[in-house]
């Protein structure tokens, strides 16, 4: 038997296992439509630990800072008191290196997220 599918070619399936295809398919649509809510769910499951995790102070790429790492920034005086790193001085040449622009784009992210948090 030939069973219908989104693509241009037939496919050929056992005519006993045809009707129980066909069920299996409105089964699985009707399942998908009741869990719709379900898979566009959040991207974390805790929320405690998503909240800490926005407020750590994140390196170039991304990352967490080690307290070693964070204990010399702040020596340095570039972590600022919300947590953020602290701009380098202006550079005189008018073209950012690519981790000063990383660093530009993690403390927009991270001042965001704590103005979109601070207004729960």
């Amino acid at each position: 038997m030939l069973l219908p599918t989104a693509t241009d070619e037939p496919l050929y399936v056992n005519a006993r296992q045809y009707h129980r295809i066909l069920r299996r398919r409105e089964a699985r649509a009707r399942w998908e439509h009741a869990h719709q809510t379900k898979l566009n769910q959040k991207g974390y499951i805790h929320e405690s630990r998503h909240k800490h995790a926005m407020r750590r102070p994140r390196g170039p790429g991304g990352r967490f800072l080690s307290s070693a790492e964070m204990a010399a920034l702040k020596a340095t005086g570039r972590l600022n008191e919300d947590g953020t790193i602290a701009q380098p001085p202006e550079n005189t040449t008018g073209v950012l290196s690519e981790h000063e622009i990383v660093l530009q784009k993690l403390n927009e992210e991270m001042k965001a997220a704590k103005a979109k948090e601070a207004n729960k």
